[in-house]
Protein backbone atom coordinates (compact mmCIF):
# COMPACT_ATOMS: atom_id res chain seq x y z
CA UNK A 1 0.00 0.00 0.00
CA UNK A 2 1.42 3.89 -1.44
CA UNK A 3 0.64 5.99 1.23
CA UNK A 4 0.23 9.32 -1.08
CA UNK A 5 0.85 12.00 1.77
CA UNK A 6 3.01 11.41 4.48
CA UNK A 7 0.87 12.42 6.66
CA UNK A 8 -1.12 10.45 9.36
CA UNK A 9 -4.64 11.81 8.21
CA UNK A 10 -6.68 8.86 8.95
CA UNK A 11 -9.29 7.22 6.39
CA UNK A 12 -9.03 10.43 4.16
CA UNK A 13 -5.31 9.82 3.21
CA UNK A 14 -5.52 7.76 -0.32
CA UNK A 15 -4.25 4.69 -1.06
CA UNK A 16 -2.32 5.07 -4.10
CA UNK A 17 -3.89 1.64 -6.22
CA UNK A 18 -7.43 2.97 -5.33
CA UNK A 19 -6.94 6.05 -6.89
CA UNK A 20 -5.12 4.67 -10.21
CA UNK A 21 -7.99 2.65 -10.23
CA UNK A 22 -10.71 5.47 -9.48
CA UNK A 23 -9.02 7.41 -12.24
CA UNK A 24 -9.49 4.58 -14.86
CA UNK A 25 -12.91 3.73 -14.39
CA UNK A 26 -12.94 7.70 -14.15
CA UNK A 27 -12.16 7.71 -17.68
CA UNK A 28 -14.02 4.97 -18.54
CA UNK A 29 -17.73 6.29 -17.34
CA UNK A 30 -16.23 9.46 -18.74
CA UNK A 31 -15.47 8.44 -22.14
CA UNK A 32 -18.87 6.06 -22.27
CA UNK A 33 -21.06 9.07 -21.49
CA UNK A 34 -18.96 11.58 -24.11
CA UNK A 35 -21.80 9.91 -26.61
CA UNK A 36 -24.69 9.75 -24.77
CA UNK A 37 -24.00 13.30 -22.89
CA UNK A 38 -23.41 14.98 -26.67
CA UNK A 39 -26.78 13.29 -28.20
CA UNK A 40 -28.04 14.53 -25.07
CA UNK A 41 -26.87 17.81 -25.82
CA UNK A 42 -28.25 18.12 -29.84
CA UNK A 43 -31.81 17.04 -28.31
CA UNK A 44 -31.38 19.93 -25.74
CA UNK A 45 -30.55 22.32 -28.84
CA UNK A 46 -33.09 20.60 -30.98
CA UNK A 47 -35.59 22.04 -28.58
CA UNK A 48 -34.03 25.06 -27.49
CA UNK A 49 -34.43 26.06 -31.42
CA UNK A 50 -38.43 24.43 -31.47
CA UNK A 51 -39.03 26.39 -28.70
CA UNK A 52 -37.45 29.46 -30.30
CA UNK A 53 -38.89 29.08 -33.23
CA UNK A 54 -43.00 28.29 -31.95
CA UNK A 55 -42.35 31.77 -29.68
CA UNK A 56 -41.57 33.12 -32.78
CA UNK A 57 -44.99 31.55 -34.36
CA UNK A 58 -46.43 32.88 -31.18
CA UNK A 59 -45.49 36.10 -31.27
CA UNK A 60 -46.54 36.38 -34.91
CA UNK A 61 -50.05 34.99 -34.43
CA UNK A 62 -50.52 37.01 -31.64
CA UNK A 63 -49.37 40.81 -33.61
CA UNK A 64 -51.71 38.91 -36.51
CA UNK A 65 -54.34 38.69 -33.66
CA UNK A 66 -53.86 41.88 -32.57
CA UNK A 67 -53.94 43.85 -36.18
CA UNK A 68 -57.23 41.61 -36.61
CA UNK A 69 -58.54 42.82 -33.15
CA UNK A 70 -58.52 46.49 -34.03
CA UNK A 71 -59.41 46.24 -37.42
CA UNK A 72 -62.90 44.38 -36.02
CA UNK A 73 -62.65 47.14 -33.53
CA UNK A 74 -62.37 49.50 -36.08
CA UNK A 75 -65.40 47.79 -38.32
CA UNK A 76 -67.57 48.03 -34.75
CA UNK A 77 -66.91 51.87 -34.02
CA UNK A 78 -67.66 52.65 -37.58
CA UNK A 79 -71.05 50.66 -37.28
CA UNK A 80 -71.52 52.31 -34.07
CA UNK A 81 -70.92 55.42 -35.48
CA UNK A 82 -73.77 54.88 -38.62
CA UNK A 83 -76.03 53.42 -36.04
CA UNK A 84 -75.90 56.63 -34.19
CA UNK A 85 -76.29 58.83 -37.70
CA UNK A 86 -79.49 56.50 -38.28
CA UNK A 87 -81.09 56.93 -35.14
CA UNK A 88 -80.29 60.61 -35.42
CA UNK A 89 -81.39 60.82 -38.95
CA UNK A 90 -84.77 58.88 -38.08
CA UNK A 91 -85.46 60.55 -34.55
CA UNK A 92 -85.66 63.71 -37.21
CA UNK A 93 -87.26 62.29 -40.00
CA UNK A 94 -90.19 60.82 -36.87
CA UNK A 95 -90.44 64.71 -35.20
CA UNK A 96 -90.76 66.26 -39.14
CA UNK A 97 -93.48 63.67 -40.03
CA UNK A 98 -95.15 64.41 -36.34
CA UNK A 99 -95.37 67.49 -36.70
CA UNK A 100 -96.71 67.60 -40.78
CA UNK A 101 -99.51 65.12 -39.05
CA UNK A 102 -100.17 67.28 -35.88
CA UNK A 103 -100.34 70.48 -39.01
CA UNK A 104 -102.82 68.51 -40.83
CA UNK A 105 -104.91 67.59 -38.11
CA UNK A 106 -105.14 70.94 -37.17
CA UNK A 107 -105.80 72.02 -40.62
CA UNK A 108 -108.76 69.12 -40.53
CA UNK A 109 -109.99 70.07 -37.42
CA UNK A 110 -110.24 73.31 -38.47
CA UNK A 111 -112.03 72.20 -41.80
CA UNK A 112 -114.26 70.21 -39.62
CA UNK A 113 -115.31 73.14 -37.19
CA UNK A 114 -115.94 75.52 -39.86
CA UNK A 115 -118.40 73.04 -41.49
CA UNK A 116 -119.95 71.97 -38.54
CA UNK A 117 -120.46 75.85 -37.71
CA UNK A 118 -121.85 76.61 -41.12
CA UNK A 119 -123.89 73.21 -41.00
CA UNK A 120 -125.17 74.44 -37.26
CA UNK A 121 -126.21 78.17 -38.75
CA UNK A 122 -127.93 76.61 -41.69
CA UNK A 123 -129.77 74.27 -39.62
CA UNK A 124 -130.53 76.89 -36.87
CA UNK A 125 -132.02 79.46 -40.10
CA UNK A 126 -133.91 76.74 -41.30
CA UNK A 127 -135.38 76.13 -37.74
CA UNK A 128 -135.97 79.50 -37.25
CA UNK A 129 -137.61 79.89 -40.64
CA UNK A 130 -139.97 77.40 -39.49
CA UNK A 131 -140.56 78.36 -36.23
CA UNK A 132 -141.30 81.85 -37.52
CA UNK A 133 -144.73 81.12 -39.63
CA UNK A 134 -145.61 78.07 -37.35
CA UNK A 135 -145.07 80.99 -34.25
CA UNK A 136 -147.92 82.87 -35.33
CA UNK A 137 -150.10 80.39 -35.80
CA UNK A 138 -149.63 78.75 -32.65
CA UNK A 139 -149.81 81.74 -30.99
CA UNK A 140 -153.26 82.76 -31.98
CA UNK A 141 -154.22 79.36 -31.14
CA UNK A 142 -153.23 79.75 -27.54
CA UNK A 143 -154.32 82.97 -27.42
CA UNK A 144 -157.51 81.62 -28.60
CA UNK A 145 -157.18 79.34 -25.79
CA UNK A 146 -157.05 81.75 -23.13
CA UNK A 147 -159.74 83.69 -24.16
CA UNK A 148 -161.96 80.89 -24.53
CA UNK A 149 -163.00 82.20 -27.80
CA UNK A 150 -161.53 81.82 -31.70
CA UNK A 151 -158.96 84.79 -32.42
CA UNK A 152 -158.48 85.74 -35.91
CA UNK A 153 -154.73 86.66 -36.95
CA UNK A 154 -154.17 90.09 -37.11
CA UNK A 155 -152.46 91.19 -40.31
CA UNK A 156 -149.11 92.33 -40.14
CA UNK A 157 -147.96 95.69 -40.11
Amino acid sequence: MVKLLPLEVGPLNPDGTELVVGAILFALVYALMLVPLKRIRQVMVTRQDLIEVAVCCALDRREEARAVREMCERVIAEGRREAALVRRSLAEEGARLMEEARVEGLRERAGIVAAGQQRISAERAAAEAALRSDAEALAVELAGRILGEPVTAVAPR
